[in-house]
């Protein structure tokens, strides 16, 4: 059966929004053979509203969706590659070399390279590597902020981190599976 918004069960979607507190949404399918994408409204722009006023030209605050994008096309691969989210990435490609390749500046020291030797692909995942938020070299070497897997941090690096492991360490070109 091919998808539309008709097949979408609003009231299902309306419980979900209900139960996370999500004020509006607005669902878009494109088809492949329609001009634009067909889209359907739901809910509120703010608290302050009683009446639905979401459109489907309402922005939308969202944070980078490459990410979950980039989450989901790993967790597809785990199993062709014989992986779980417990596989230790500096088995497969060194931190040390990863930063040396990107031109990161990172405080090797046999503490931190112990902490690096810990990362898992769910650590890099979840945000629970301790590596910074931001980062640049003109910061110096960046180090932990947190011991592995016993907090949450965005950070960018352990997800590129990766990437290179796969592109590296396994010879997978990304760009041709998503």
């Amino acid at each position: 059966m091919r998808p539309t918004l008709t097949n979408i069960d609003v009231s299902k979607v309306k419980a979900t929004m209900k139960d996370a507190d999500i004020l509006g949404v607005s669902i878009a399918y494109v088809d492949q053979h329609a001009v634009s994408p067909i889209c359907m409204t739901l809910g509120r722009v703010d608290s302050e509203s009683t009446a639905p006023n979401v459109m489907s030209d309402t922005p939308f605050a969202a944070a980078s969706l490459s990410k979950p994008v980039f989450t989901y096309l790993i967790l597809t691969l785990l199993p062709e590659l014989g992986w779980s989210l417990d596989t230790k990435l500096n088995d497969i490609y060194p931190f040390d070399a990863f930063c040396r390749e990107c031109g990161f500046l990172w405080a090797a020291t046999p503490d931190n390279s112990a902490r690096a030797g810990q990362f898992t692909v769910g650590m890099a995942l979840s945000h629970q590597t301790g590596l910074p938020v931001t980062y640049s070299n003109n910061d110096g070497p960046f180090s932990f902020e947190f011991e592995p897997a016993t907090a949450f941090g965005y950070s960018r690096i352990p997800v590129y981190y990766l990437q290179k492991v796969l592109e590296h360490g396994k010879g997978i070109d990304l760009e041709a599976r998503s």
